[in-house]
């Protein structure tokens, strides 16, 4: 007989307590859906405003005051130093010295201008 009161109370219990469980269950849906359109409206708005839904963290804000600070826009050239460009001290008479024994050397090799073996 006990388990006869046993399963009856769970059952009066779940009787009471579902009407609750339902209640709270579907508030919860309907808040949630509230929230995902009035983030999704907010959010598409602020993308065509050029704005963003979050605030700027505190390395971001410490970035745009350097940023605003080593920008001088009257002279933007003022700050630029001048970058060293490399030289080549090119001897022109050495690549053709050069040019020229190679040009022998093959010549040499390949026996060119030969009709020996005609």
């Amino acid at each position: 007989m006990s388990s006869f009161f046993k399963k009856f109370g769970k059952g009066v219990l779940y009787l009471f307590v579902l009407p609750f469980m339902l209640l709270i269950l579907s508030i919860w849906a309907v808040v949630g859906i509230g929230i995902f359109f009035f983030l999704g409206i907010k959010w598409f708005a602020l993308f065509f405003t050029g704005r963003s839904l979050f605030d700027d963290l505190p390395e971001d804000i410490k970035a745009k005051e350097i940023i605003k600070t080593t920008n001088n826009f009257d002279n933007p050239f003022a700050s630029a130093s001048p970058i060293a460009q490399p030289s080549i001290n090119y001897d022109n008479s050495q690549y053709q010295q050069d040019n020229q024994t190679a040009e022998n050397t093959y010549d040499q090799n390949n026996d060119v201008g030969g009709d020996e073996n005609v």
